[in-house]
């Protein structure tokens, strides 16, 4: 049971670090774009 708990606290953390760098991402491409405009 504890080790199902921390696969998924790990997969939690996993999916925040992916989101924070979707967002970045995302950052990145509007500050492009408003380059390019």
């Amino acid at each position: 049971m504890t080790g199902k708990i921390t696969i998924m606290i790990n997969f939690w953390r996993l999916e925040d670090q992916y989101n924070s760098l979707e967002l970045s991402v995302m950052e990145f491409m509007i500050h492009l774009s408003c380059i390019s405009l």
